[in-house]
């Protein structure tokens, strides 16, 4: 499995990945996962929980001549680094980005069967990057295009998918992100706590600056109600500076931890901007 970003990061795509490697493993699958080494300070190598996790640049072109050059070269280094693994049955690309390219080129010389897994990245990308870059549209047209399968957790993003890829109208599959159900039953009925809870990445696709900016008006009508946000991320300090009485920012919080929190809320709040399917 590719995707865009693995653990230590911690997102949606984080998320989808890492269960589902322990699930393929739970039916006797070898899992190995190839991401984006991103700081380059995280070990090339290392097994995060039993998933053994290889790292690799995946570089892309600008406009400098340098980056250009560091592209190029990166090409043929990933292929060196790919080849020094078994051939895999499949290989499956989460959240296309810089990995399209070289993944596709790989499989393709190899004969693997390559899935794609579009994860919103189209319209909910933080810094809309398949907006201002014509080579991520170019890339994954090109992976699309050459792949065996494509799938999309939700209709809408694979609309997004088809809208960038022209005389694609049925293109690719629904396949909705799976969820551990048995980790969030807590066999308790809603409590009347007045608390809200929102949780995720502090980005502004997030849209937890809407919520926080809302708050005020619950606050005037019910004054011993409060708002709790979960996260970490770029826009922790611009959120700080919008906090009114009753609102707090939480830090990250571990999937147990959260677990536990939901059992004392009676709200969960999800403001998001644009989601592919919502892992809240």
């Amino acid at each position: 499995m590719v995707p865009s970003r693995f653990a230590p990061h911690v997102g949606g795509i984080e998320t989808v990945v890492s269960e589902l490697a322990h699930e393929l493993q739970r039916r006797g699958d070898e899992v190995l996962v190839i991401t984006h080494r991103e700081p380059v300070t995280l070990p090339a190598e290392e097994t995060v929980g039993s998933v053994r996790v290889k790292r690799v640049r995946f570089e892309a072109p600008s406009r400098s001549v340098a980056a250009t050059r560091g592209f190029l070269q990166s090409l043929p280094a990933v292929t060196r680094s790919l080849s020094e693994e078994a051939r895999p049955d499949i290989i499956h690309v989460h959240g296309a980005a810089n990995q399209v390219l070289p993944i596709t080129r790989y499989a393709g010389s190899r004969q693997i069967p390559l899935v794609i897994t579009t994860h919103g990245e189209i319209t909910g990308d933080t810094h809309d990057i398949y907006r201002r870059s014509r080579y991520m549209r170019a890339s994954l047209r090109y992976g699309v295009r050459r792949c065996a399968a494509v799938t999309a957790p939700s209709q809408g993003t694979l609309e997004d998918l088809r809208r960038l890829v022209r005389n694609a109208d049925s293109l690719g599959h629904v396949v909705p992100n799976g969820v551990r159900v048995s980790e969030w039953e807590s066999g308790l009925p809603t409590p009347e706590t007045k608390v809200v809870l929102a949780w995720g990445r502090l980005e502004k696709q997030k849209g937890f600056d809407r919520l926080l900016a809302a708050w005020p008006l619950v606050q005037d009508r019910i004054p011993e109600a409060s708002l709790c946000i979960a996260g970490d991320g770029e826009e922790r300090l611009a959120l700080q500076s919008m906090l009114t009485p009753g609102a707090s920012l939480l830090g990250p919080l571990s999937r147990r931890q959260l677990a536990a929190r939901l059992r004392g809320v009676q709200i969960a709040a999800v403001p998001s901007r644009v989601e592919a399917f919502g892992m809240s």
